[in-house]
């Protein structure tokens, strides 16, 4: 039973830590893009601002590059849309071994 107990310890330490390693970049980029001055540490902000989204959305180049990944990104999902319905209207036809349910063990 100790056994048992230390193993689900254990479990949830190394999950907590990949956790960790998962939020820790997230929290990072969240709060290095209200920062003026941002480093590669973990700080908290000094001074809040939104100037840095102001830079970024305000470039004429970066909005170009913003339309053009939404129309690769839409086309995309368009042909995924269309291959995807023509690969499933022939399996949805196809006639398979175990397609249907079968009784067997219950059948009378």
């Amino acid at each position: 039973m100790v056994k048992h107990g230390l193993q689900r310890k254990i479990q949830y330490g190394i999950l907590v830590f990949l956790g960790l390693c998962f939020l820790l970049p997230l929290l990072w980029i969240i709060l290095a893009s209200f920062d003026p001055n941002a480093q590669q540490g973990i700080k908290m902000p000094s001074t809040w601002t939104i100037q840095n989204f102001k830079d970024v959305l305000g470039d004429s180049s970066n909005l170009r590059s913003f339309g053009v990944g939404l129309i690769l990104s839409g086309g995309q999902a368009i042909l995924v849309v269309l291959v995807s319905v023509l690969a499933a209207y022939p399996l949805s036809r196809y006639e398979m071994r175990f397609k249907k349910a079968s009784c067997y063990p219950f059948c009378s």
